[in-house]
């Protein structure tokens, strides 16, 4: 009796074995049919955020210098003894 029992869990086992080889076999087709895109459209909006962020920060700055530029100009140098 346990020897029959054996044989059937043996059968049902190489069953289930049998159906894993077969996914297996069809794994790679499925593989080499699909169509992979790839993009770079996240990193080019980063970029693009980037470039305008640097693009205003670069303004700021050229306007702070044209600031201190001008104060510049109109500073006088007095020696200590005036």
């Amino acid at each position: 009796m346990k020897l029959d029992e054996i044989m059937e869990l043996m059968t049902d086992a190489m069953e289930e074995f049998k159906k894993g080889l077969i996914k297996l076999k069809k794994l790679p087709n499925g593989l080499h049919n699909r169509i992979i895109s790839v993009t770079i459209e996240p990193l080019d909006k980063q970029l693009k955020f980037f470039f305008q962020h640097q693009e205003k920060r670069d303004i700021l700055t050229a306007e702070a210098l044209k600031a201190i530029n001008q104060k510049l100009n109109k500073a006088y140098i007095f020696s200590k003894s005036l």
